[in-house]
Parts: C-alpha cells; sequence; structure tokens
C-alpha cells in the first residue's frame, strides 16, 4: 500500500507538469513579448518557387520571448536563441486558463485508475484464509 501511495504521488506530480494548451490564432512577435510561453512554427523551405514539404516546418518553445537591441530572442530552459524572423511563420502564446483545466482534467481522470490498479495488486497479493 506505501508503494501505491507513493507511485500515485509522483504520477500526479508529473501529470500538473505535462499539459500545455496554446491558443488557437497566432500572433506577432511583438504581440508574444514577456507573455511566457511561447510556440514558433518556422515556414516551409521554398526551392525554385516550390514549396519543399519535407522536412516539416519545425517547432520550437520557449519560455518567453524578449527583444535586445532589436533582435527577438527565444529564452529557454538551457540557453537563448536569437529567432530569425525571415523564417517564422507562427507564434502561439500559452494558453493557461485551458492548460490547467485541461491538467485537473487528467489528474482527475488518471488518479482513480491508478488507485484500482494498485488496489487490484494489493487484493491479488492478500491471503484470505481464517
Amino acid at each position: 500500500m506505501k508503494k501505491t501511495i507513493i507511485s500515485i504521488f509522483f504520477l500526479v506530480t508529473i501529470l500538473f507538469q505535462s499539459c500545455v494548451v496554446y491558443q488557437k490564432s497566432s500572433v506577432s512577435l511583438d504581440e508574444s513579448l514577456n507573455k511566457g510561453k511561447t510556440k514558433i512554427i518556422d515556414k516551409h523551405e521554398i526551392r525554385n518557387g516550390l514549396k519543399v514539404i519535407s522536412p516539416p516546418p519545425k517547432e520550437h518553445t520557449f519560455k518567453n520571448i524578449e527583444l535586445i537591441n532589436g533582435v527577438y530572442y527565444g529564452v529557454s530552459a538551457k540557453d537563448t536563441i536569437a529567432i530569425d524572423t525571415t523564417v517564422v511563420a507562427s507564434v502561439y502564446l500559452r494558453d493557461i486558463k485551458k492548460s490547467n483545466i485541461s491538467t485537473i482534467i487528467l489528474v482527475a481522470a488518471l488518479v482513480p485508475v491508478v488507485v484500482l490498479i494498485g488496489a487490484a495488486i494489493s487484493l491479488r497479493n492478500a491471503d484470505f484464509s481464517f
């Protein structure tokens, strides 16, 4: 039973950090300045007037976007990267309200499942002889 409680604690801790929902509409880099978690999607590469689909556009997620001396920088957990504005196709801001709601729903749905699995394992190993 002690192992089950510990596993539920770690599950809930991990799940509370996992859900991120971004806004549906794209914003400009200026609007994304100092607004928190941001996802940037690069444009498709154009060769000889044709859009190259392979490789797919890259997504970059930053904790924050900053403007320093006219240059946009994406601040991530590891480092700060200059953003090439010529390849940015769209910028999406984190939707905090929807992220929190989806995290709560996920945790509320999965915790009972883990408790039931833990109870089933405990009952399987129980000795019912009187």
